[in-house]
């Protein structure tokens, strides 16, 4: 297969054909990653099928195209919402790799509801504040183990007054 495009000659004043055709290689065996025009924080040019990381939050993001609302978007990988790509949005965000050369960072992590048992306490986290507590209601946070474990609540794995849970996101 190859890509064929016209071009307007300016100087010439017409329509010419334009082909395009990677060398030794059929566009049959390779998959095609369309640059959004954007770049993230560090100055990398952002591809669909990148991986991007919130430098602030660390939640992962796979960029796609929708092509019903003619956009780019992050598919959230380690939070369920997607964001839009954006010039503004952009400068959070670092490129972190790709989801043929890094599939790895496209698996979810584990979730956990924790609770202790004695007062039915669970961990919430504040995303405002970046901080996480046991709060004394229903209410409840999904987190990693590595959430817990930079919050300094890694404990709650191996404490026998801790109910923990997998969840879904």
């Amino acid at each position: 297969m190859i890509l064929n495009f016209q071009a307007w000659d300016k100087n010439e004043q017409c329509i010419k054909e334009v082909y395009l055709a990677p060398r030794d290689i059929s566009l049959d065996d390779i998959e095609l990653m369309q640059s959004t025009g954007l770049e993230d924080a560090n100055g990398n040019e952002i591809f669909e099928a990148d991986i991007l990381k919130n430098k602030a939050q660390g939640y992962i993001f796979l960029v796609r195209y929708d092509h019903d609302n003619c956009r780019w978007f992050g598919e959230g990988i380690t939070i369920k919402t997607r964001i839009d790509i954006t010039k503004d949005v952009l400068q959070y965000y670092s490129k972190i790799g790709n989801r043929w050369e890094n599939p790895k960072l496209l698996r979810k992590e584990k979730r956990y509801k924790v609770k202790i048992k004695a007062s039915s306490q669970y961990i919430m986290r504040d995303p405002d504040e970046d901080v996480i507590y046991f709060y004394s209601s229903k209410a409840y946070s999904k987190l990693t183990k590595k959430q817990l474990e930079q919050a300094g609540f890694g404990w709650v794995f191996d404490c026998e007054g801790i109910e923990l849970e997998e969840v879904e996101e």
